[in-house]
C-alpha cells in the first residue's frame, strides 16, 4: 500500500488519509497517528523483532516489494 500526501507519480496513485479511513473502517486522526514517523518506526521495530530480523532488513524486504 502507497501512501503519499503530495501528488501522484505516474505509476503511483495518491490516497489521502480519507481514503485509508475508510479502507479500514477506522478514523481519519487514527490512521493520522499511525502515518506519523515516529509510530510507523516503532512498528517496523516491533514486527522486526516478532519476525526475528532486523528493522533494517525489514525495511529492505519492503522496499523491494515496492519496485
Amino acid at each position: 500500500l502507497y501512501y503519499s500526501s503530495g501528488a501522484a507519480s505516474k505509476r503511483r496513485r495518491v490516497i489521502q488519509q480519507w481514503d485509508l479511513a475508510r479502507m479500514y473502517g477506522k478514523s481519519r486522526s487514527a490512521i493520522s497517528r499511525v502515518l506519523k514517523p515516529e509510530t510507523a518506526a516503532r512498528i517496523i521495530r516491533q514486527t522486526a523483532e516478532d519476525r526475528g530480523e532486523e528493522a533494517g532488513e525489514l525495511l529492505a524486504s519492503i522496499q523491494a516489494a515496492k519496485v
